[in-house]
């Protein structure tokens, strides 16, 4: 029904009225929107005033938009709309708005207070936007963008940049004379985006090529200074400070912590993870037990040993060290067979 009010409108903490009111544009015309969506914004400028004298009608209401409510109605739908005012108001006190106030002595009270000092603001924000000066072409990209957060600055409290005023600024903050010839094509724009779109072609003409190729010689020299010094020389291992990699390392942090042999001693602080030395002992033993199931085809396939046959002599000139030749033996029948070979003490 036309009569009915909606509920209050109330905007998120980022677009109500801020303690500075640097919003204070936006929010005046989100506010004088929403009541005249309602019908309303008689009440906020004061066009619809409490009447004195009612004639009551024959339905006994006013439509929700009527320029002659009863004092009833019109008491409610004044505290409709400075409700709307005062909750999308971060704080009220601060721009001594109380909440006994009528719509448009709130109104009022708000448009006294901000229209002089937006003003000032518009005129300042303006000056920062004409006094950004580019003083390298190379960074051009970055420079508009400024220029453009800058504009929407001004355009946010209720200023107002043309694109001819912008196109002027744009063109007056870069250094002219690396533009040369072009700077009266330039000239001849009176649109933002077009302007903007010439100026990034020229900067990817000029620029973009270079930038690149310094950018892969400051990549190579980087690649080269973190080369390195010995690539052929000993590996040092990160877990235990020794020389063989740490991918087989035994040590704690190495790549087969914990499956180290019976008989090695780990580093002083460089002990592996017991847990680790555990269950790498009950795979090997489950590996055992699986391996002594089969049977043993070397000494099925194999002829009877004829022991009257003499064995025949080794001569051991074959051999530059028995000793050594003795030790691997004993390694290779064993059951340490996952040893790395730089790691073995002979």
């Amino acid at each position: 029904m036309a009569t009915n009010l909606p509920s209050t409108p109330i905007l998120p903490d980022d677009q109500k009225l801020s303690t500075d009111g640097s919003n204070w544009s936006n929010f005046k015309d989100g506010m004088f929107n929403m009541a005249r969506g309602c019908g309303l914004e008689g009440y906020l400028t004061g066009a619809i005033v409490l009447p004195t004298s009612f004639v009551q009608s024959a339905i006994g209401y006013t439509l929700l938009n009527s320029q002659f409510p009863s004092p009833d109605e019109w008491a409610l739908r004044d505290g409709w709309v400075a409700t709307m005012l005062y909750q999308n108001i971060k704080d009220p006190r601060s721009h001594d708005i109380s909440g006994s106030d009528t719509a448009h002595q709130m109104w009022t009270s708000l448009i006294g207070k901000f229209n002089r000092s937006t003003e000032l603001l518009i005129g300042i924000r303006m000056e920062r936007l004409r006094d950004l000066r580019l003083k390298d072409t190379r960074y051009l990209p970055g420079h508009i963008d400024k220029l453009i957060k800058l504009c929407a600055d001004v355009h946010g409290i209720g200023g107002l940049v043309t694109d001819q005023q912008m196109c002027t600024i744009i063109l007056n903050s870069p250094l002219k004379e690396e533009f040369g010839a072009s700077l009266i094509v330039l000239q001849t724009f009176n649109q933002v985006q077009p302007l903007i779109a010439n100026l990034r072609d020229w900067w990817e003409m000029v620029w973009l090529k270079k930038i690149n190729e310094e950018d892969t010689k400051d990549s190579t020299k980087a690649l080269t200074i973190h080369a390195p010094t010995n690539p052929g020389g000993a590996t040092t291992c990160t877990a235990c400070g020794g020389t063989h990699h740490q991918r087989v390392c035994w040590a704690r942090g190495g790549g087969k912590e914990g499956q180290a042999p019976s008989w090695w001693k780990a580093p002083r602080g460089k002990e592996p993870n017991p847990m680790l030395v555990a269950a790498h002992r009950q795979a090997k033993e489950a590996r055992q037990a699986t391996s002594s199931n089969y049977p043993n085809t070397h000494a099925m396939l194999s002829p009877p040993v004829n022991y009257t046959q003499a064995i025949p002599t080794t001569t051991t000139a074959a051999f530059s060290n028995p000793i050594t030749t003795y030790a691997l033996a004993t390694h290779l029948n064993s059951d340490e067979l996952d040893v790395e070979d730089h790691l073995l003490p002979f």
